[in-house]
């Protein structure tokens, strides 16, 4: 059974990333070099740290875009609504895939952009090239199985989010302990 995403749902996907991307630059641009690298209390990652988490992320999921997928016999967006749900979610705290976790850093605020912005244009077009009603094949998202394009880039899109409001509210900290 072939799945179409009709093309207002993908510029839909695409402004919803370029908006969420935006934000998440614009709200790394909001710290001074030495706040984005500290971290608000201990035990917790700092505002860099959170990009680097969100960026490893959008860098793993791109690939696997590209990689084996095949037809899919579900509705390609039934999912979608699960991640957003979870990932609007503040009140849980997930555990990240090890391989996604970020480093001590220092990290740079303008490679994060720059890292960013690439991230954004890769999934963009991803977007306008791909069939996004195909299951990628090569990985399982935890509690949910394989997924189609769409819904790992709603995801990268919902997560990114996430972490958005994250790193606000670590801004927010650091600037009451001035």
């Amino acid at each position: 059974m072939e799945q179409i995403i009709h093309p207002t749902k993908a510029e839909s996907l695409a402004e919803l990333l370029t908006h969420t991307v935006g934000q998440l630059s614009h709200t790394v641009a909001s710290f001074d070099e030495a706040d984005f690298n500290r971290s608000p209390f201990e035990g917790s990652w700092t505002a860099a740290q959170v990009a680097e988490h969100v960026l490893k992320s959008m860098e793993f999921i791109h690939p696997m875009l590209n990689e084996p997928v095949e037809q899919t016999a579900r509705n390609p967006e039934e999912h979608i609504p699960y991640l957003q749900k979870i990932m609007a979610d503040m009140s849980v705290k997930a555990q990240s895939a090890p391989m996604l976790l970020p480093g001590d850093g220092p990290f740079s605020r303008t490679e994060i952009q720059e890292r960013l912005r690439a991230a954004q244009n890769n999934f963009l077009a991803d977007v306008r090239q791909l069939d996004l009603s195909e299951t990628c094949t090569t990985l399982e998202f935890p509690g949910v199985g394989l997924m189609t394009r769409i819904e790992f880039i709603s995801f990268a899109a919902f997560h990114a989010g996430r972490h958005c409001r994250q790193m606000e509210n670590i801004h927010k900290i650091l600037e009451g302990c001035r």
